[in-house]
């Protein structure tokens, strides 16, 4: 019997990462990752050192990471529609 491989869907993650690059190619201060259906934030959103607005509503995301405090220009932080449990300290 042939070994099940599983499929990972990562349309979402490589829309997210597109969107990302874009922002950093323009110098734009908001970033908008809303319903792409994410699990996890990007590491690659921590580069954004300029971003005033993220806006990650209607997601999937349970948690934020701990680097999201990192990002201390940030002044709106759209979170709605997803299912968090647990905030960063």
């Amino acid at each position: 019997m042939p070994e099940q491989i599983a499929v990972v869907d990562d349309e979402p993650y490589q829309r997210a990462l597109n969107r990302i690059a874009a922002v950093q190619a323009s110098g734009e201060d908001t970033l908008s990752l809303k319903g792409l259906g994410l699990d996890t934030l990007p590491t690659e959103i921590g580069e954004l050192t300029e971003l005033r607005t993220l806006d990650v509503d209607f997601n999937r995301l349970s948690t934020l990471p701990d680097w999201i405090g990192n990002l201390t220009g940030l002044q709106s932080l759209n979170l709605s529609g997803n299912g968090l449990s647990t905030l960063p300290d």
